[in-house]
């Protein structure tokens, strides 16, 4: 497995075997259509795992301004990263007695919003296959519900292949799980007696999943499956998602000075309090600064401040992002 930052795409995180590479500068590498291979640009984290026989089975990477990465094996084992484009990060095991040993991490996904909150999913049959962790992989509490035959995961339950969590424009989340069985999802995570609902039982059916990514602007899910193709759809309508949701249409959010070549106001008003996330691109799309993540906000008016002394003069776009709402603006960085 491997992973690009969400945050920087000029960063990927590569776990071989028992060792992590990572690179932050993907512009160096270029594609010319053959195969090749280099070291060029890439370096491996001093810690490692020593265990033997350990393998890396699954990574995934935070979307929030803190960098971190957690990392699933093929032992059971789970480890969190924090500043791993630091190569003398150290792997925190996060492994505790609740989770199953010797089994293997089929999936990690993190919650696009909140970098603590995480489900891990293990694929082996009859042992305790998906796992729920709200702070940071500290503590741990089953969430399989009813896709276990028996609490302790002894039974004809489905193996869990891939797990994703969707954060939706109306601030609700979606959790999905792909199985040996189809694709199931829940809304409300109730530990052991959770429930989840089959997906597509006419398309996707009892096919084997072995993927799923979602698009959390708009609510778009792709699932990918062995031998039968991939499926698509909307867990919001795009009609909903765009002319239903009154707080996406009316979120006012305005900018000054603009042009500027020093301090940007970002000023934009909440019905509600929620996490507003702040991204800074380039003509070309490509993320100019590191995301702001801000947790603290108020029902009504909200400020804030973006230094953007650093940049260089021309057009750039802003995207200001709640749980209820998604704007872009477009500001000029004068010479």
């Amino acid at each position: 497995p491997f992973t690009i930052d969400p945050n920087d795409n000029q960063v990927v995180y590569y776990p071989i075997r028992n060792k992590l590479y990572v690179t932050t500068d993907t512009d160096q590498y270029s594609f010319t259509n053959s195969f090749d291979s280099t070291m060029v640009g890439w370096q491996v984290l001093t810690d490692t795992l020593i265990t033997d026989g350990i393998e890396f089975t699954a990574i995934a990477a935070t979307e929030t301004s803190e960098e971190r990465i957690y990392l699933g094996t093929n032992l059971g084992r789970v480890y969190r990263v924090d500043n791993p484009t630091d190569i003398a990060a150290p792997f925190a095991d996060l492994t505790t007695s609740i989770l199953p040993d010797d089994a293997h991490v089929s999936g990690i996904a993190i919650d696009p919003l909140n970098g603590d909150e995480l489900l891990v999913t293990f694929s082996n049959y009859n042992i305790y296959s998906i796992f729920h962790s709200t702070n940071a992989g500290l503590s741990w509490s089953k969430v399989a519900g009813n896709l276990e035959q028996n609490s302790s995961g002894s039974g004809n339950g489905p193996s869990i292949r891939q797990v994703e969590i969707m954060a939706l424009p109306d601030g609700s989340r979606k959790y999905f799980v792909g199985t040996s069985v189809g694709l199931f999802s829940t809304e409300t995570l109730e530990g052991i007696t959770t429930t989840w609902t089959k997906e597509s039982e006419d398309q996707i059916d009892n096919n084997v999943v072995t993927n799923i990514v979602g698009r959390n602007s708009d609510g778009f899910v792709a699932v990918a499956t062995h031998g039968n193709g991939i499926y698509s759809g909307y867990v919001v309508p795009d009609s909903v998602t765009q002319t239903k949701n009154p707080a996406i249409i009316n979120a006012s959010v305005k900018l000054f000075p603009n042009p500027t070549d020093d301090i940007l106001n970002v000023i934009f008003e909440l019905h509600h309090k929620e996490t507003v996330r702040l991204q800074l691109f380039d003509v070309l799309g490509r993320k100019v600064k590191q995301p702001t993540t801000l947790r603290n906000t108020v029902i009504g008016e909200n400020r804030f401040e973006m230094n953007v002394q650093d940049l260089e003069a021309g057009n750039y776009y802003l995207e200001v992002a709640g749980e209820s709402f998604r704007k872009t603006l477009a500001i000029v960085i004068k010479g």
